[in-house]
């Protein structure tokens, strides 16, 4: 049996709401810009999946799609669902995002949804050989 790779394991805490793994996947040095969250540090970045897998309701899903993965990279297509609690409305997020080593940057880029809202982010993974 082999091992899942970073994107596998990042994914799967995260549909699991998993906060802990998804924040052990988080390289020392990440960085994480999004228009909601920016200029975070690995550790705002860990605090804020923390909060946001925390609060996340029972309707949140995520599903994804490794479409390439080498030790040097990886692209995965995600989709987040779940009712954004203050206004009660239904969200769906769709996300394609190209990771690199732990030494380079997440690269995140939100495709424009039915509203046409985009927004980006980068980060920093761990390399997938990294134990858990």
């Amino acid at each position: 049996m082999t091992t899942p790779t970073v994107p596998h394991r990042f994914y799967t805490a995260l549909a699991a709401r998993d906060w802990q793994t998804v924040g052990r996947l988080y390289a020392d040095d990440a960085r994480f810009d999004d228009p909601a969250f920016v200029g975070l540090d690995a550790a705002q970045v860990r605090a804020m999946w923390r909060m946001l897998l925390g609060r996340a309701g029972d309707d949140f899903r995520v599903s994804y799609e490794v479409l390439a993965d080498t030790p040097e990279a990886a692209r995965v297509r995600w989709t987040a669902r779940y009712t954004f609690s203050q206004a009660g409305r239904p969200v769906l997020n769709v996300t394609s995002s190209r990771t690199l080593s732990a030494a380079t940057a997440l690269d995140w880029t939100r495709r424009p949804t039915a509203s046409g809202r985009s927004t980006s982010a980068t980060s920093c993974w761990r390399s997938s050989t990294s134990a858990i």
